[in-house]
């Protein structure tokens, strides 16, 4: 199969025949009980709100014209995580309540588990390096480094980590990881070489296997200092792209980054379904993950015809 044919065949399977229903999630979004009330001069309108309701409007009339149901929520009302899974592309802002990334985070990680894929946009202004490094610490988790030194028993190894590395990494000192050993570790939960010669260079340590396991605990600091929220899981395993168009892969979830220019949306849904597009190429899922997903496809679809018939 040539490159373009492969390429076809992603976007057909992953965007064209899989995604029927769209959620959009926007703390800024005027909900239409909010509409209402203003309608009769209970509430004064958010003129911040006006314009992003304006985003909606337009990205609801591109999936529309893509024959896609779409649905439109505030994140603050009748937010249901089981509803919002259900929907084959859900597109979320970043900063939900209070220009913090929690709620979004939280979101991630429960739709990581689902049954199904979902395909999911985060949409914001914030620098997308600094976002793709918060979401994909997050979703791999991040060990709980002080409970583990504790339970290794080892004096030696905890008089080291305490007096030594602790307070360089603190310091950011030489013993801190880079972003790109950052991202290196996350991806392939391999602890840094570098490292592991300054830790041998220290000369503090005998046992092979105790050098490992501050190595370890090193690696496990930078992703936890890049982790927004704490999770009931750790070393998920992530894959993605951190310099290009910019996407994570974890578990049932695949999430796509998109920058939302200020003033500027005339064209959102458009770019907003080339990034997607883009960023499933560069996944380069398997031919047996795009046979899943059509068998999958076709199970909905006629599932969904069925509801239709007699829903």
């Amino acid at each position: 199969m040539t490159v373009a044919n492969y390429n076809s065949l992603v976007q057909k399977t992953f965007c064209e025949n899989a995604i029927r229903s769209v959620v959009m999630i926007d703390d800024d979004f005027l909900t239409y009980s909010e509409s209402i009330r203003a309608l009769n001069n209970e509430v004064d309108l958010d003129y911040n709100k006006i314009d992003s309701s304006k985003r909606a409007a337009t990205l609801e009339s591109f999936f529309q014209s893509k024959n896609m149901i779409c649905d439109v929520d505030n994140g603050s009302v009748n937010f249901d995580v089981d509803r919002i899974r259900k929907s084959d592309l859900i597109i979320v802002d970043y900063h939900l309540d209070n220009n913090a990334p929690d709620k979004t985070l939280k979101l991630l990680q429960d739709l990581k588990d689902s049954d199904h894929l979902n395909m999911i946009v985060i949409y914001t202004r914030e620098n997308l390096e600094t976002v793709w490094m918060q979401i994909s610490s997050t979703l791999k988790g991040a060990l709980d480094i002080n409970s583990l030194i504790i339970d290794y028993d080892n004096e030696d190894v905890q008089s080291y980590w305490e007096d030594v590395v602790l307070p360089n990494l603190n310091d950011n000192g030489n013993k801190a990881l880079t972003r790109d050993e950052t991202i290196a570790y996350i991806k392939d939960s391999k602890p840094c070489r570098r490292i592991k010669r300054l830790i041998h260079d220290d000369a503090v340590l005998e046992e092979q296997k105790d050098k490992n396991f501050i190595a370890k605990m090193i690696a496990e600091y930078a992703v936890s200092r890049n982790a927004i929220i704490s999770s009931n899981t750790s070393g998920n395993v992530i894959r993605g792209d951190e310099s290009g168009v910019k996407w994570i892969q974890c578990g049932n979830i695949f999430v796509s980054l998109f920058h939302k220019v200020q003033d500027d949306h005339e064209n959102d849904g458009d770019r907003i379904w080339q990034t997607l597009n883009d960023s499933l190429i560069e996944w380069k899922p398997s031919y047996y993950q795009l046979i899943k997903s059509e068998i999958q496809n076709a199970i909905e679809a006629e599932a969904f015809i069925f509801c239709k018939s007699f829903g």
